[in-house]
């Protein structure tokens, strides 16, 4: 079962292809702080690494989908290489508007358990947007 549990919004200062390459050429335009690896191709996995709250950590996935330029969504986890029953699905649609790029990002969870409680999903949105955030920085910045 995939429930859609979390979102954000955002519009970049930037063409809608600087944002694409942001989020698929740039290892560190992503996420803050994080490493990303991939090679955005459907299928292929998609690794995490960095520090959060003063803690290493390593979370794993695979790209599910790729609309070139205009979407992605991949799915993610922690801890392990082997996917579990439970994770989520991030998706990131571009949309071209005049001199900008509106970006919306939504996460599915997936699995026996995809509900969250409200103080789950208040804590996921703040963390979209701060991450939403962190893409228009670095889109903008060329």
């Amino acid at each position: 079962m995939e429930k859609q549990v979390s979102g954000a919004e955002i519009t970049i200062n930037a063409p809608i292809q600087t944002v694409w390459h942001a989020i698929t050429n740039s290892e560190i335009a992503l996420m803050p702080s994080t490493t990303v690896k991939s090679d955005w191709e459907v299928g292929h996995p998609i690794t995490f690494e960095g520090e959060f709250n003063g803690k290493h950590f390593k979370d794993y996935g695979e790209i599910t989908e790729k609309t070139e330029g205009k979407a992605v969504a991949f799915s993610h986890w922690a801890k392990t290489p082997k996917r579990p029953d439970d994770y989520h699905i991030v998706r990131y649609e571009l949309d071209d508007e005049i001199d900008a790029t509106h970006v919306t990002l939504t996460q599915s969870n997936v699995g026996s358990h995809p509900d969250i409680d409200a103080k789950t999903k208040a804590e996921f949105d703040k963390n979209w947007q701060m991450m939403l955030g962190h893409l228009k920085k670095a889109a903008e910045a060329g």
